[in-house]
């Protein structure tokens, strides 16, 4: 159903009869040529997986593994994913006294100051999260450097987040929920109020740990 138009051969030969007659000279291959244009034809930049590669990341934006020093104390605990009741959870941590055992005197302390609200907290579960600091995990020696929110900008190789085998670096950005450095040894601990259990959390997280 397509309208066409029709062609004979002699409509079209004027091209040919244009173009003459060309003298063609056909010999054997020259081996040294031919290999050449083959090198050439096949080649594959060296640093080609570089290019994609990006200048800048975050450990947030890949995740893998880490085994000791870590500390997740919130997994089993806590049956809840909520977003929301994460954040709240996070900032309760971060202001608290590590070495308070009585969440609920700080819950309230926090609200007095401002910090949180009481409408806040009526959304967390207090009694499960005063089992983390009654597990001792989070006390600290009086001579320990206690670093919250720890941020850090370090070059790493970049085979470290992507499966690429290059020796180039990347600039990767993060921040360590709560670093503990105590004499010879440094504690690394990651907040996550989730109702996965504790395996399950450190095999999703491995990687974001083991860069931490």
């Amino acid at each position: 159903s397509i309208p066409a138009t029709e062609y004979s051969y002699a409509d079209l030969d004027f091209k040919l009869e244009r173009k003459g007659t060309r003298r063609v000279i056909i010999q054997d291959p020259d081996d040294s040529v031919k290999q050449g244009m083959e090198k050439n034809f096949s080649y594959v930049y060296p640093y080609l997986a570089d290019t994609s590669l990006p200048l800048k990341s975050s450990v947030t934006a890949s995740l893998s593994t880490s085994d000791e020093p870590v500390r997740i104390i919130f997994d089993e605990y806590l049956g809840e994913t909520d977003p929301e009741k994460g954040i709240i959870a996070h900032k309760l941590m971060e202001y608290a006294d590590l070495n308070d055992a009585s969440i609920f005197n700080q819950a309230e302390k926090l609200v007095a100051e401002g910090v949180l609200s009481e409408d806040e907290l009526a959304k967390i579960d207090l009694q499960k999260l005063s089992k983390v600091f009654n597990s001792g995990e989070l006390k600290t020696s009086e001579n320990a450097m206690v670093l919250r929110e720890k941020s850090f900008l370090v070059n790493v190789p970049a085979s470290m987040l992507y499966d690429v085998k290059t020796d180039t670096e990347i600039l990767l950005q993060g921040v360590i929920d709560l670093l503990v450095i105590d004499r010879d040894s440094a504690r690394i601990f990651n907040y996550k109020y989730s109702s996965l259990s504790a395996k399950s959390l450190k095999s999703k997280y491995k990687k974001q740990l083991d860069l931490y």
